[in-house]
């Protein structure tokens, strides 16, 4: 058994469909990424600060690997 749950990054998300349906499958949002301001808002009031600490309104294709990994704290395997 896992001592520390698993985690994801939600890419394209919405307003947070999919970052849901992971938190109530036990895994650690790490950020959630998408271009969109209000989908991004929902997902904001939808989650909070606590569940997702990096709601993030950005353009992927101007938003690299290396600067999401430095923003949330790891590697991300770079």
């Amino acid at each position: 058994m896992r001592a520390e749950p698993l985690t994801f990054i939600d890419l394209f998300c919405g307003c947070g469909g999919f970052t849901l349906g992971m938190i109530r499958a036990g895994f650690n949002c790490l950020a959630a990424v998408d271009f969109n301001p209000e989908a991004v808002a929902t997902l904001r009031a939808n989650f909070g600060n606590e569940k997702i600490p990096h709601a993030l309104e950005r353009y992927l294709t101007r938003f690299s690997p290396a600067k999401l990994a430095t923003l949330i704290g790891t590697n991300c395997g770079m």
